[in-house]
This record gives structure tokens, C-alpha cells and sequence, in this order.
């Protein structure tokens, strides 16, 4: 078979692109009518880099650098130099004459806002998104596309007479050990904006991942609705925590829920307590006789014996119904099936076997579930508190792991507050 003049253009690209492609996993090339294009550069899927085999300069450039998605920069693998792309500024910005001695772990790193490189400027001329709703980051690209062109049709225009292409530049990395950076770049940020409250900020992508929609584990379509539903006043407290629990990330919903389950935790009364304040308030004579009516709610306070987490846990099994629980996750019963790590170290224990039924189900509901929360809500709030020696941090990751937790957590909450009395 013959191959065809496009075919035969890609391949030779392919072949002279070999270093870059090595480099940088995630891009490929996709052949079409127009032309032959770099996709996925920096992982991202709405952005291209447009390329032909007699393009040197380009290919040249490409075979130098990293793109990596975690960051919104170009690695200079023959210089070793992070350019960190920013915008184009106008000369007299202060920022180009902020230039420092950044020491990191025994080390020093040059840091400075400089004129970008030919490679970065060459890329943005190049590159094109493919989005259909706009950039939505287009890798802070924008402006040095803008720029060059400009400066091809207008070169006297204000625009190219008074702008520079300009990044930040970090000098004197041994190599690019993607975790090492982050951590790196995340304390420089810390250190600039203590002397420059406004300081531009490198950022740290997390990695791509699809995060569950709220709705992904949701309760079965519902079948039935009443006629007529008689409501009852429950604190406003909790229904504010509950309005602004659905919405935002699954951090803090899971933060906020929980918050539902210690208050109404807070007033929580063994069924056994209750039954004897209500006896004590409800004598004919309470009302002549107030000293003893408050002695014997007294007497019937101090038999309770349960502490904090006991008495959400023992709320928990007084208001759910496993057996609604258990309807309700069976769906998605293989997230709680599994040992789960999260950025920051701290592993929540599987709370079911893999092959679970409902009577292994009702069996933990009541002891492992409760007991789940609280050391995921530990991990989410007292981080590295002596108390918690590891922590749930804030990624992206994470909120995958975490959103799972969030339907039972939901449904539990609600039930407290229909059920638990507050």
C-alpha cells in the first residue's frame, strides 16, 4: 500500500518528535485535514499545537521541553530551567526587577520575572485551543499567542512596543522530580506573599481525574411521594447547616454534616433518660412544686453515662434503619469494601468485606459506620494534631475517595434530624 502525502508528513513528524514524545506521555499526534497537530500537550485535551516536518524551530523546541500537567510551565530539559509562564507585562512592571535567592532544603534556587524563552513564545504562537466553551486556562498561553501575532501584523502597534512576554523563572534544579517541585513551589508561594500580599503565584494542578457528581450516588429514583406531608419544627441551626451542606466541595459538605450530627449529638438523651425527664416534668404538681421537679430531672441527667462520640454513635443506631441504609448504598456497597489512603496518610479501614450481604450489613452499620465518620471527620479537621498524626489533604484525589461517604453521611443526617428529637 501506498501511503498518502499526510500520512507520510505525520510519520516523518512522529519520527523527529521521538525525543518529545518520550518525554511527554500524555500528548500524541492526530493527522486531519488542515494539517498534522501535537495534542494533549500538558494533558490538556481542548489545546493543540499545530506542526509541520520542515517546521525546525518548532520541532526543536519541543524536543527540549517537559509539559507537565501539574504545571503551568515548560521544563528546559537541556538547561535545566523552570519557566513558569506568566503574562506579558508592561516594561516598567516592578515585577521585572524582582529577582531573588530562593533556599529550599539546604539548597538555592534563582527566582526572577524575566523575558520569556523563544521555545514558550514559539509554542503559544502555535498553539490553539479546541474548546467549544472558551479557554478555560489555555495555560496562561492567551497573552503570548495575542503578543505574536501582533507583533507579525503590527509590529509598532502600542501593544508590542510597551509589552514583555514574561515568567518566572526558577534556576538551578538538578532535575525535574515533579513531587519535589510541588512541594518547593508551594512553600516559595508561601514565603512570596509574606512580603507581597498581591505576588503572583505558581500553580500546582492537581491531576486530572473525573470526581464523582453529587448524583453519581444517589438514592433509586424515587416511586413514591405523599399526598400530604406534616412537618415539624427542627432547629434552625440545623437547617442551615443542611441548606449549605449541598453545595461546595466534598470537604466541606462532609464537614458540615458532620456538624449536624454533633449538635443534635450534643442533646441526645438515652431513650432510658428521656422517659424520666418526661416523667419528672409531667407529674400534676410540677408546677407547685419546681424544686423537686428540677432535683429529679437532675437525678435523671447524671444516668447519663454516654460521652460525645458515644452518644452520635448511639443516636445513629436510635434514628437509622439499616435496612433503608442498606437499600439505599447496595448500588454502590463495593466503596466501603476497600482500604482507602488519602493524600496525607491517613487510611480509613474497609468497613465491609468484599462480598458482603445485608446481614454482614446490619451487623457493622451501627458500630463500624459511626466509628468511620469520626476518624474521617479527625482527618479532615485536626490534621497533624498530636492527637492525629496523619491528615486528609485537600487534592483532588481525595475528594474522589471522600465522595462516596457523602450519600450515607447525607441520609444519616437527615434522619437525625426527623428523629432524634432536635
Amino acid at each position: 500500500m501506498i501511503e498518502s502525502v499526510d500520512e507520510a508528513e505525520t510519520n516523518l513528524i512522529r519520527a523527529k518528535l521521538q525525543d518529545f514524545f518520550t518525554r511527554n506521555p500524555e500528548a500524541d499526534l492526530r493527522r486531519e485535514p488542515r494539517g498534522t497537530s501535537v495534542i494533549n500537550p500538558w494533558g490538556e485535551r481542548d489545546l493543540e499545537i499545530p506542526v509541520a516536518s520542515d517546521n525546525a524551530g518548532l520541532l526543536e523546541a519541543l524536543n527540549a521541553l517537559r509539559l507537565a500537567p501539574r504545571f503551568t510551565a515548560i521544563w528546559h530539559e537541556d538547561k535545566s530551567d523552570l519557566e513558569i509562564i506568566y503574562t506579558v507585562l508592561s516594561k516598567d512592571d516592578p515585577l521585572l526587577r524582582r529577582k531573588f535567592e530562593f533556599r529550599y532544603s539546604g539548597d538555592p534556587y534563582e527566582c526572577s520575572f524575566e523575558l520569556s524563552s523563544r521555545r514558550l513564545r514559539l509554542l503559544a504562537s502555535e498553539a490553539r485551543d479546541t474548546s467549544t466553551k472558551g479557554p478555560p486556562s489555555f495555560r496562561n498561553l492567551l497573552p503570548f499567542h495575542h503578543f505574536e501575532h501582533t507583533l507579525r501584523a503590527d509590529p509598532d502597534s502600542t501593544f508590542t512596543l510597551n509589552g514583555t512576554p514574561t515568567s518566572f523563572w526558577i534556576r538551578g534544579l538538578e532535575s525535574f522530580n515533579e513531587d519535589f517541585v510541588a512541594e518547593m513551589v508551594r512553600n516559595l508561594n508561601f514565603h512570596m506573599s509574606h512580603f507581597d500580599r498581591n505576588t503572583p503565584r505558581v500553580i500546582v494542578h492537581e491531576e486530572k481525574m473525573d470526581v464523582d457528581s453529587p448524583d453519581q450516588h444517589s438514592p433509586p429514583q424515587v416511586e413514591y411521594f405523599p399526598e400530604i406531608l406534616t412537618g415539624r419544627e427542627i432547629d434552625q441551626h440545623l437547617l442551615i447547616l443542611w441548606e449549605s451542606a449541598h453545595s461546595g466541595d466534598p470537604f466541606l459538605r462532609f464537614i458540615q454534616y458532620y456538624q449536624i450530627l454533633e449538635y443534635a449529638g450534643f442533646y441526645y438523651l438515652q431513650a432510658e433518660v428521656r422517659r424520666a425527664v418526661e416523667r419528672a416534668i409531667s407529674v400534676p404538681d410540677a408546677a407547685s412544686r419546681p424544686e423537686r421537679v428540677t432535683q429529679r430531672v437532675l437525678d435523671a441527667m447524671s444516668a447519663q453515662t454516654l460521652q460525645g462520640n458515644q452518644q452520635i454513635n448511639a443516636m445513629i443506631a436510635e434514628c437509622v434503619d439499616p435496612a433503608e441504609m442498606w437499600e439505599m448504598l447496595e448500588a454502590s456497597i463495593d466503596a466501603f469494601s476497600h482500604d482507602l489512603t488519602f493524600d496525607g496518610g491517613f487510611t480509613l479501614k474497609a468497613i465491609l468485606p468484599e462480598s458482603v450481604t445485608y446481614e454482614d450489613f446490619k451487623r457493622v452499620w451501627n458500630g463500624e459506620f459511626p466509628r468511620a465518620l469520626h476518624n474521617l471527620r479527625n482527618a479532615l479537621v485536626h490534621a497533624r494534631e498530636s492527637r492525629q498524626t496523619t491528615m486528609i489533604a485537600p487534592t483532588r484525589a481525595n475528594q474522589v475517595k471522600l465522595n462516596p461517604w457523602l450519600l450515607p453521611l447525607t441520609e444519616t443526617a437527615g434522619r437525625v434530624m426527623l428523629y432524634s428529637g432536635k
